[in-house]
């Protein structure tokens, strides 16, 4: 099923001066089949619930009080044009 690949050297040294100690030799190393029934996903233990943007609230508010701002607007606008229209007859 899965596997992972574990690095070995040849022998220990405290000095880097050998290529050898400097390369190591790929092991391949295969899981038990009867261990991935324990395992569990990181995700599970790392789940965050999704977090919308500020923008996101802004847009969606905008969408609810620009046209009452407009229609305000355009209200007082008429009343205004009414209200000159009446003085200048």
């Amino acid at each position: 099923m899965g596997g992972l690949t574990r690095l070995e050297w040849n022998e220990v040294a405290f000095k880097t001066r050998h290529s050898n100690q400097e390369t190591p030799c790929p092991v391949r190393i295969k899981i038990r089949e009867e261990v991935l029934e324990y395992y569990k996903s990181a995700e599970v233990h790392t789940a965050h619930s999704h977090v919308k943007s500020r923008w996101y609230y802004i847009i969606i508010a905008m969408l609810f009080i620009l046209p009452c701002i407009l229609g305000l607007v355009g209200f007082m606008g008429h009343k205004m044009y009414q209200g000159y229209k009446e003085k200048q007859e």
